[in-house]
């Protein structure tokens, strides 16, 4: 009995080893999927705080250059110096050139090779030769078509350079005859004449930037008699406006809820662009005008589709004349665009704001 007992205790203290070994295991499985788990909870928390991050930035973002646009006189910024004597070398001529193509190479003629039968055998080598020929004319008949396709390569190839060529001369003439006469025109400018100060008030258009791209165009006429500068500038449509309000993340969804901003707020807002970016552009011209111009027409245009024919046309919707003692008597900080536009008699021909 001493010795079935002595048996019966290995076997339970080696039972009950196991069973502690076997606790100790799922007591570390457990602890590890607990671990893992609050990893997974930390990294969803970290990805819903980085997701409301994210509303949070696309959200203020909208306003702030929302509100940029209402105030837009005030981002308006001449970036540079407007200079008409800069010249252009540094403007490089852009249009890349052709490249050199890979033509097809030929194939190796066919060599006639003579077997041990047809030594011994006429029959055998009259057969190879037949053969011999006939893979003759299809490797003549290859390299013709090869030679054929490489030649109509080679010549579009060398039209093509023709043309770059031509151009990139156009080019280098064209700026060498700008550089030339940049003395010239300067001269013009300091004298008031059409040509020099027209040019000067491109550059000064031209350098003057914005909260956003929105792809604006113009052109100047100057008049010297009276010193009236007249202005064709194309405004923006509305789709410039960031019509987005707010921006949240909905995690039982796992997705982002946005609201925009009703069709009154996106009326003013775009008023505001309109009648700002009228007063703020005068504005600007008036006080680089080096004494040049007494009166600005600014003539606003808006690049519109023709419902009839599906093209884009331009057309002229309000028009302001103003002094330039007038305009720089005012405080534009502090006025209220549309009405400070009324004031001076601005006129407008079309209500593009509730279109």
């Amino acid at each position: 009995m001493a010795r079935n007992s002595g048996i019966f205790g290995i076997i339970r203290d080696v039972q009950r080893i196991s069973r502690t070994i076997q606790r100790e295991s799922k007591r570390m499985e457990k602890k590890q999927k607990r671990e893992m788990k609050a990893i997974q909870k930390a990294e969803q928390r970290m990805q819903i705080n980085s997701y409301k991050d994210i509303a949070e930035d696309e959200k203020n973002e909208a306003i702030e250059l929302r509100e940029k646009l209402m105030r837009i006189h005030q981002e308006i910024e001449i970036v540079g110096q407007v200079d008409i004597l800069k010249d252009t070398n540094d403007i490089e001529f852009n249009i890349e050139k052709p490249v050199e193509p890979i033509l097809e190479k030929l194939p190796l003629k066919p060599e006639y090779k003579s077997s041990i039968m047809g030594k011994l055998f006429s029959s055998f080598e009259d057969k190879n030769k037949a053969q011999y020929e006939d893979d003759v004319k299809v490797w003549e008949n290859s390299v013709e078509k090869i030679k054929e396709k490489n030649d109509n390569i080679l010549e579009q190839y060398k039209k093509e350079m023709l043309e770059w060529e031509r151009k990139k001369i156009e080019f280098e003439n064209d700026r060498e005859k700008y550089n030339n006469n940049l003395g010239s025109l300067h001269q013009k400018y300091l004298d008031g004449e059409k040509e020099g100060v027209e040019k000067h008030f491109e550059l000064l258009l031209d350098n003057m930037e914005y909260p956003i791209d929105m792809g604006w165009d113009f052109n100047v006429a100057y008049n010297e008699s009276d010193k009236t500068l007249t202005i064709n500038y194309v405004l923006p449509n509305k789709d410039v406006i960031p019509t987005l309000k707010n921006v949240t993340y909905v995690t039982t969804k796992k997705d982002f809820n946005r609201t925009y901003i009703s069709d009154k707020a996106l009326k003013e807002a775009y008023t505001e662009l309109i009648y700002g970016t009228v007063l703020g552009v005068v504005d600007k011209v008036f006080r680089n005008d080096n004494n040049l111009v007494n009166t600005i027409i600014f003539d606003g245009l808006l690049d519109d589709i023709n419902p009839a024919t599906g093209l884009s046309n331009e057309i002229t919707f309000l028009s302001l004349t103003v002094n330039k003692e007038h305009i720089l008597s005012l405080n534009l900080d502090k006025v209220d665009y549309l009405k400070c536009f009324k004031s001076l008699n601005g006129i407008v021909s079309l209500n593009i704001i509730n279109n």
